[in-house]
C-alpha cells in the first residue's frame, strides 16, 4: 500500500515533518486556530467538510472501540464503566503513537 501511495501522492509518503489529519469541523476551521497552524508551519490534509463518511481518525478509533465492545458485551454494565473509560484513554494513546511513528 504504501508503494501504490509513494506512487500516486509522493507529498503524503516524503514527508520530513507530521501532516494533520484535519476533520474540517467549525471549530478546527476557526480564523485563529489557521492562523496558528500557519504561524507554526503544519501542513494539514483536510477532510472534505460536511461529508457523511466518518474521518479517517474517527472510522480507525470506532473500529477498535466496536471490536473491544463485541468482545466484552456479556459484562454487566455496572462493572463495564471504568474499564471502557481505560479502554478509551488506551486507544487513544495507542492510536496517536502509531501515527506519529509513521510520520517520522
Amino acid at each position: 500500500m504504501t508503494e501504490d501511495l509513494a506512487a500516486k501522492q509522493p507529498i503524503l509518503v516524503n514527508h520530513s515533518r507530521p501532516l494533520l489529519l484535519d476533520d474540517n469541523a467549525r471549530p478546527h476551521t476557526a480564523q485563529q486556530t489557521t492562523t496558528k497552524l500557519d504561524e507554526l508551519q503544519l501542513e494539514c490534509l483536510r477532510y472534505p467538510p460536511y461529508s457523511s463518511d466518518l474521518s479517517p481518525t474517527d472510522y480507525h478509533f470506532f473500529r477498535i472501540l466496536d471490536n473491544s465492545y463485541k468482545e466484552n458485551n456479556s459484562t454487566p454494565m455496572r462493572q463495564s464503566k471504568q474499564p471502557s473509560k481505560s479502554l478509551l484513554i488506551l486507544v487513544t494513546m495507542v492510536f496517536l503513537l502509531n501515527e506519529s511513528i509513521n510520520y517520522l
